[in-house]
């Protein structure tokens, strides 16, 4: 068990890396195209879409891990199919009555397509999770990154600029879905034809509590995930938030691939031995350790990140390294705990997660609102105040999980 999931974790890992060392090497150009303003638009409008993919799913995605049949893949897959597109074309209607009303720009009409994207590409890597086909993640993670950095980089050079990094991040998820449909087209095919309601209704109400828990949970994690990124231009301005989405995107967004590796591969390992308590604590205890390990070696990197930042960047975007250099403490122990986030969904737990999340989002949102809000602090300090309060709630949230690990269930 140990050696095969070492090796499902470096085919993901590395396949995980090369998608981010594309992406990185085109920051050297995109850095030097894009302003703050058109990052902090870029940043809000990724945000909408990433809360909105969960709400297109209602996290039905994940039963794809836990389904017991082939049958049932495939008709979790059609569910979400089916949940997507009503959400995409409820949004299209909904954006276009605001545009009417002039109330958002003509950029927004992309969203639904962003949010559809996002969530089929999203049960895309789960179905390839659940077979384990990790070299089949890591290829869709690779043609997602690579398609976004190119077309950034040479859509500059195009009348629609101002709109290529929103372009570039939705026609990144559509070609891993295009992937997905060339190498797996007789399923994609059987997806399709075989479509019916009575199936769909019955994965509804069998996995009703993926709605019920999962979903709540795991859209409030989205929503308070995004606080910063939606509380930035309202306490401060979109160059300010431009600033913080460049340092997120090229710091955080990598750090999270790669726990969302060891996060696919520890839950399917984890999930094998859940009746053997011997065995799990093994694996958590060897996996926390690697973590810790990883966490320390990155740490001099976020602690400088002022002088990578300006060196590789430029001096446009120093700022965006002191953000980082300001969250380093947040950054590292929020990356160990990405990848163990499923302890609770296996121990069936999502209930008492769902509380936990709660008190977390309001660790986030309470910087901003009472220390920007009310006493006017300058956003290096709110973000300290918010590096410290979250980072607390996390340490708690490590105890917790390792309860789960060590009890007797």
């Amino acid at each position: 068990m140990k050696s095969t999931f070492y090796k499902n974790f470096l085919i993901l890992f590395s396949g995980t890396t090369l998608s981010q060392i594309i992406p990185f090497a085109a920051a050297f150009f995109i850095a030097r195209i894009y302003t703050n303003e058109e990052f902090g638009f870029y940043g809000l409008f990724i945000t909408l879409a990433g809360i909105l993919s969960v709400v297109a799913t209602l996290k039905y995605e994940v039963a794809l891990l836990v389904a017991d049949s082939e049958d049932k893949a495939l008709h979790i897959m059609q569910t979400v199919l089916l949940l997507a597109t009503i959400v995409a074309l409820l949004l299209f209607v909904g954006i276009g009555i605001l545009f009417l009303l002039d109330m958002v720009s003509i950029a927004y009409f992309l969203l639904p397509f962003s949010v559809f994207a996002i969530a089929i590409y999203t049960s895309i890597d789960r179905y390839y999770n659940r077979f384990s086909h990790y070299k089949s993640m890591s290829i869709l993670r690779i043609n997602k990154s690579t398609g976004e950095s190119i077309y950034n980089i040479l859509g500059s050079l195009s009348w629609l600029r101002p709109l290529n990094l929103i372009i570039g991040f939705t026609g990144g998820y559509l070609l891993g879905i295009g992937y997905f449909l060339f190498s797996q087209f007789q399923f994609c095919k059987l997806v399709l034809t075989s479509f019916s309601l009575r199936n769909v209704q019955s994965i509804i109400k069998e996995y009703k509590d993926f709605a019920l828990y999962s979903f709540p949970l795991a859209l409030l994690n989205t929503v308070s995930t995004s606080i910063p990124v939606l509380l930035i231009p309202y306490y401060y301005d979109e160059s300010s938030l431009g600033l913080f989405i460049f340092g997120s995107k090229y710091v955080q967004a990598p750090l999270s691939l790669i726990s969302g590796s060891i996060y696919s591969v520890f839950g399917q390992e984890l999930k094998d031995c859940m009746a053997d308590r011997a065995a799990r604590i093994q694996i958590f205890n060897s996996l926390t350790k690697k973590l810790v390990l990883l966490a320390i070696l990155m740490t001099p990197f976020l602690a400088f990140a002022p002088f990578f930042f300006t060196f590789f960047f430029g001096e446009n975007w120093t700022t965006s390294g002191k953000y980082i250099q300001i969250l380093t403490l947040w950054i590292v122990v929020n990356f160990v705990m990405s990848a163990l986030a499923n302890i609770p969904v296996l121990f069936q737990k999502q209930r008492q997660a769902l509380i936990l999340e709660i008190v977390y989002s309001f660790a986030k949102l309470l910087p901003f609102v009472i220390f920007a809000g009310f006493f006017k602090y300058n956003l290096n300090e709110v973000l300290i105040i918010y590096a410290i309060l979250t980072t607390f709630v996390l340490f708690y949230s490590f105890y917790w999980n390792r309860k789960l690990i060590y009890g007797n269930q």
